[in-house]
């Protein structure tokens, strides 16, 4: 069994769906318009994220319930987030024993495609694959309930809360367990969910950084350039960031104990 045959999405569907709605699409929705159909495809697949997201936003709001809520835009969408979603299936399957992940995956994915906030200014596959993940995770059973008691919130600065939830551009490799981690330290209070997403970020960007090649690249290193990507200082992301770490690293032994009852 795989996600795309327990979700009953393939590449043949797909190019049903393009070859029968994308003309009549287009003349909806302009930001289709310069992709020929019989290219749609190859096109989707190749381009970069920065370029596809105009695309498959406009696909994502024909996809919700409380967009297009066209059905057909939804499998669409779906196949073209499959390698996503099989990445976190794999992930998912390496944490979770004696699970029907791809079941969970596939019918999660499509939860995800259906009630999707298509007015955010997220990355549309960057926010259905970390929501996909999270709450995957929390089907299974990997988030622990009750680690611990709620703690101090960190923030209560509005400016520094629209910082925290500034999207990442793209996904990238965050580890299985720290990732899990994260979410542990999120539903423990240790820290919010925008901490996690800001650190997560972090991870993929110390994770890809040439420096890597030759030593471990410190996490605080690449603030800068996740700065640069939010648009905002190094400073902010600096000081944010380390007040997350700070409070996960106080809370080190309860969480890591959290993380070794689900691994």
């Amino acid at each position: 069994m795989s996600v795309e045959t327990a979700l009953g999405t393939t590449g043949q569907s797909a190019s049903r769906i393009i070859e029968g709605r994308w003309a009549d699409w287009s003349a909806d929705h302009p930001a289709l318009a310069p992709i020929p159909p019989n290219r749609a495809q190859e096109w989707l697949r190749a381009t970069s994220p920065e370029d596809s997201n105009e695309v498959l936003r406009v696909i994502a709001r024909m996809a919700s319930e409380t967009g297009g809520d066209d059905l057909q835009a939804a499998e669409l969408l779906a196949w073209i987030l499959m390698p996503a979603a099989r990445r976190v299936a794999v992930e998912v399957a390496n944490l979770i024993r004696d699970e029907p992940i791809d079941h969970i995956v596939a019918a999660q994915l499509w939860i995800e495609i259906r009630t999707f906030h298509w007015k955010t200014n997220a990355m549309v596959s960057g926010c259905i694959r970390r929501n996909l993940r999270k709450h995957v995770l929390t089907e299974c059973g990997a988030i622990v309930p009750d680690v611990m008691s709620r703690r101090t919130v960190l923030l209560d600065d509005p400016d520094e809360f629209d910082l925290l939830e500034a999207p990442p551009e793209a996904p990238g490799p965050v580890a299985d367990q720290l990732a899990v981690l994260l979410a542990l330290g999120v539903r423990a209070g240790t820290i919010q969910d925008a901490h996690r997403v800001l650190l997560e970020e972090m991870l993929d960007a110390a994770y890809a950084h040439p420096s890597r090649k030759r030593a471990l690249n410190p996490l605080l290193a690449v603030a800068d350039l996740v700065a640069m990507r939010r648009g905002v200082t190094g400073r902010q992301v600096r000081r944010l960031s380390r007040r997350a770490l700070d409070a996960l690293a106080r809370d080190a032994e309860v969480l890591l104990d959290g993380l070794g009852r689900i691994a």
